[in-house]
Formats: structure tokens, sequence, C-alpha cells
């Protein structure tokens, strides 16, 4: 399983031989989840446990799972999600400026994370979030 908590991760591997470890999405979505190796070029250095997993993928089928506050916030806004969806949060107004000027909507993996990055940008009205999902 592939958690997006790390406290959730952390009590489920206490009770096995399971390791945590942390890396970004990019690196294990196409080659691990979607099982499309090489459609996709992580932005930093792959870690060794990532290309174990990698060689290992045939064999192996990987779960992603999302915080249990990810799914209550999700169940809260009437978000229907598949099996094995992961929610993610949008805020209104809340963007940034890419490349070429274009904003960038930043998503988050909980609601708790978009309002306080709305909020530590001086807005004083109450976050609008919106919820979609990641599959």
């Amino acid at each position: 399983n592939i958690y997006f908590s790390y406290s959730e991760a952390t009590n489920a591997a206490s009770s096995g031989e399971s390791v945590v470890k942390v890396t970004t999405l990019d690196q294990i979505m196409y080659p691990l989840i979607l099982k499309r190796v090489g459609m996709f070029k992580p932005t930093a250095a792959t870690p060794i446990e990532v290309k174990n997993a990698i060689a290992s993928s045939s064999t192996t089928s990987y779960k992603l799972v999302p915080s249990a506050a990810a799914l209550t916030d999700a169940k809260n806004t009437g978000t229907t999600l598949k099996e094995g969806d992961i929610p993610l949060f949008s805020i209104a107004r809340l963007a940034f400026a890419g490349s070429g000027g274009q904003p960038q909507v930043p998503l988050f993996l909980e609601r708790a994370d978009g309002v306080t990055s709305y909020t530590r940008l001086g807005k004083s009205d109450e976050a609008v979030v919106r919820t979609t999902s990641l599959l």
C-alpha cells in the first residue's frame, strides 16, 4: 500500500515488517499505479526503493490509500469516490503564477492544507473548497 498520510503509514507499518519511506507522487504514479513505465520523467532522481519496486511491479500490485481525514472531508462535500480513488481539494481564488505567467491551481491531498494555504495568504474571507479526485 502507498499511504498519503505519514502517520497512518507508520501505524500500518508497526504491525509488520514494512518500512515507511517518503517520495513524491510523480515518482510512483505512472510506473507503479498505472503500470506505464517510461511515459513520464520524474522531476528528481528516482529513489532506490522506487527503482526496486518498479523492477518487481509486474508481479506486485500497489494501492493508493488516502488519509482518513481526506475521505471524511470528501464525504462531507458529497464527493463520490470510486474504490481506490484519492480525493483532491482546491480552493477558489487560490492560484500561483506558473511558467510563462500562466496561473497554476494547487491541488491538496487534505482539505485542511488548502484552507491553511489560503489563510496564510492573508485572506480574511472563508475559503471556498472544491473537491475532485485523482483517478
